[in-house]
């Protein structure tokens, strides 16, 4: 049997993550690449998706905003664009972009939009990151990465989605094409290997690591491969196998408060008896999903983010780990596209710019096709998205005698100040 179990339902009710993932790359076309190369477009450092880097609030585009909010600093003096838009939506990430597109179905085709983000590309979490290398174009996540269900969305929501391509038929059909061992492409029986160190370098170590840290498979063998002295794997054995309840001595409501004050790897060193090492197997994983170490977590917080511990800690938490367990086994409605949802940010650009890829398919060459940036910004176009422009006030103006109040925006790109005005505003950031 098939259970419909959505993303957030995974994320909520079951453990995620290993010590490292082994990740496999998605490659396209490589005539496409090729043709790519041959133009020149690929290459172009102006092409953000081929930079490379730390491409979150990479330098550029924080320095405007950080200026404002520690020093209240920001231009005394602005200069008046005579730009007059419809509607100014502030952001260009999945909900800007959501935004400029709903507005866009209730005002009509003609309405003129614009997007301001203080990043060099758009979509927020959801950018697309393009490697070449060897006569190939190699694509990797930028962050928000696959898709729920259509099917459980809103009516608003699922009609977006439809209108981009992606309906029930589309999700099937992007299930039935990623490889079974494609362990983020929704496959969750596929391995999940683990990176480890060794005395003088590191090893892969095949398995699902996933499973096996939370109790499940033939997690004992597995345990028994790494490099650990043998009392050591007894106690990592015992901690993901549920044997005990490590916090038997204290109360429902000291428990309560333990979990609430005391870091993860705390936990696992004092009251599991793991060594610093052991710790780090996990506890990495939360630094991939969130950033901070086990060090940084409450008990609470890491078993939350999908750390292992539930079993671990009486039997209302085995209960609660038993669900997870249940997710883990029977969870399969999750798809996703090679660059991640950055192709659902494309795909709204596309519906909002064609300009920008006019040739484009949609949702079947999306992640490979070329946009053209310096289209992105043209105003003899309805809907602009102007990049690298930080937002640094935004407010209701009166007009003179017989005009309309409208919405005034100040905004800061290449160090020029700059003032524009709208009918409306959407703050999306």
């Amino acid at each position: 049997m098939t259970y419909k179990i959505t993303r957030r339902d995974l994320l909520n009710g079951m453990a995620i993550g290993a010590s490292g993932l082994v990740l496999r790359a998605h490659g396209a076309n490589p005539t496409r690449t090729a043709s790519l190369q041959a133009s020149g477009q690929a290459a172009k450092p102006s092409y953000p998706p081929t930079l490379t880097g730390m491409r979150g609030s990479h330098p550029g585009s924080f320095e405007t905003a950080h200026a404002l909010a520690w020093r209240g600093e920001k231009p005394k003096q602005y200069q008046e664009l005579g730009q007059h838009f419809d509607l100014i939506v502030v952001g260009a990430g999945m909900s800007g972009l959501a935004a400029a597109w709903y507005y866009q179905q209730k005002i009509g085709a003609d309405a003129r939009i614009l997007l301001l983000d203080n990043h060099d590309d758009f979509g927020g979490h959801a950018k697309l990151n393009e490697f070449h290398a060897d006569g190939r174009m190699v694509l990797g996540l930028g962050g928000a990465q696959n898709i729920e269900n259509p099917d459980g969305y809103s009516e608003n929501s699922a009609h977006l989605m439809s209108a981009i391509g992606i309906d029930e038929s589309t999700m099937a059909e992007m299930a039935s094409n990623t490889p079974n061992d494609d362990f983020l492409g929704g496959k969750l029986h596929a391995n999940v290997g683990m990176t480890v160190h060794t005395a003088d370098s590191v090893k892969t170590l095949g398995g699902h690591w996933l499973k096996f840290f939370h109790g499940r498979g033939d997690f004992k063998a597995a345990i028994r491969t790494l490099t650990l002295e043998i009392e050591e794997q007894d106690r990592l054995i015992a901690f993901c196998g549920g044997e005990r309840d490590y916090l038997d001595d204290l109360s429902l409501t000291e428990k309560y408060a333990y979990v609430n004050t005391t870091s993860y790897n705390r936990f696992l060193i004092d009251k599991v008896g793991l060594t610093e090492q052991s710790a780090q197997l996990l506890t990495v994983h939360l630094r991939i999903l969130n950033g901070p170490s086990g060090w940084n977590h409450t008990v609470l917080e890491a078993i939350a983010a999908g750390a292992p511990g539930l079993r671990a800690m009486g039997w209302i938490s085995n209960l609660a780990d038993s669900v997870g367990a249940f997710y883990l086994d029977h969870f399969t409605e999750i798809v996703m596209f090679p660059d991640g949802n950055a192709s659902i940010a494309r795909l709204i650009v596309q519906k909002l710019i064609p300009a920008v890829a006019p040739n484009m398919r949609g949702v079947k060459d999306v992640a490979i096709t070329h946009f053209d940036y310096s289209k992105l910004d043209r105003l003899d176009q309805p809907v602009n998205i102007r990049l690298s422009s930080s937002v640094v006030g935004v407010r209701e103006s009166s007009g003179s005698a017989g005009e309309q109040n409208h919405v005034e925006v100040d905004y800061v790109q290449d160090g020029k100040a700059s003032r524009i005005t709208a009918d409306h505003c959407v703050l999306a950031c």
